[in-house]
């Protein structure tokens, strides 16, 4: 049996691992909650990761096999506006599993989750060796969980996967995010409880999106691979317009819809273009994303249109 302990296993990442993980009965996953107010799960904990003592107490007691950090501030918003709040999780709470590790000498092999907000602005396709230069708090702690966890890896021989993951949706993504807000719009649309308009920010820009389970698969693959430290993309390695990507959903509905821009919607320094490359993870592991956006895209507005009609 392999033990893998999932911070942040709250959020739309985290219940899609375990729903993936599901189909391996090999694994026995141990789920770490920031707020356990509604859970009431087996194989549950509630913790605050930038608590040292609290993370290495629940490391010390589970003694993992593998763990994954999926905890953390999240949104260059949230992050310019609580910037100590995104350093004390972000960062802090990344060092306090590596110190936990390191100081009870547990042989866990570690998966931090970097974005591509590390990246400087460019016109082509990222690599893992193109220029870092953060635009955000959000984007700065997150490169410095990456420089930390080389250094524990360098220092400590700590076991340590960094990877930096582009734009990824899911069914469980907040409805604040770009494609469950337009999903939902529209399926209420459809379903017609608002009128016929759906409220958007600039369109005018060009991103590389996954699928949420090919995204989390990568995660597993390279933490049961045999690399013990390495910097990873994990993106489709294709960029669409967002323009062309809520055309595609408004075509799932049966009504005609308008599109009008929303000034509260649109990102002050919203970089033009944003797509990586996978190659370097295709070669080292064999991982490819195999979802069609526009199928991706279609479950996710299914999913919302089902709920809404659930409301009615």
């Amino acid at each position: 049996m392999k033990k893998i302990m999932i911070f942040g296993a709250g959020g739309f990442v985290g219940k899609s691992m375990e729903e993936y993980l599901d189909q391996f009965p090999d694994y026995h996953v141990i789920k770490i909650f920031h707020k356990c107010n509604d859970i009431n799960q087996g194989n549950s904990i509630c913790i605050d990761i930038s608590d040292k003592e609290e993370v290495s107490k629940v490391v010390i007691d589970e003694k993992p096999d593998q763990i994954v950090n999926l905890a953390g501030i999240n949104s260059p918003a949230i992050a310019d506006q609580f910037p100590q709040k995104t350093i004390d999780v972000n960062v802090k709470g990344t060092i306090n599993i590596l110190e936990s590790i390191k100081n009870n000498q547990i042989n866990s092999k570690v998966l931090v989750v970097g974005s591509s907000e590390e990246y400087a602005q460019s016109d082509c396709a990222l690599s893992e060796q193109a220029t870092l230069k953060p635009r955000n708090i959000y984007g700065m702690s997150k490169l410095w969980q990456e420089m930390a966890a080389e250094w524990y890896y360098k220092k400590y021989g700590i076991k340590v996967i960094c990877v930096r993951a582009f734009n990824h949706t899911g069914i469980y993504q907040s409805e604040k995010a770009m494609v469950p807000s337009f999903c939902k719009q529209i399926a209420q649309i459809e379903s017609g409880k608002i009128e016929n308009t759906v409220y958007v920010g600039n369109l005018n820009v060009e991103r590389d999106i996954s699928d949420v389970c090919d995204v989390v698969q990568a995660y597993i693959m390279l933490l049961n691979s045999d690399i013990d430290f390495g910097i990873y993309n994990v993106c489709s390695g294709r960029r669409i317009k967002l323009c062309e990507l809520l055309d595609t959903i408004i075509s799932f509905a049966s009504k005609e819809i308008k599109v009008l821009p929303d000034a509260g919607r649109v990102r002050s320094n919203d970089i033009p273009l944003i797509f990586g490359t996978n190659e370097k993870i295709g070669n080292a592991i064999g991982w490819r994303p195999q979802n069609n956006l526009k199928d991706t895209l279609k479950k996710i507005y299914d999913y919302h249109l089902r709920l809404e009609k659930e409301k009615a």
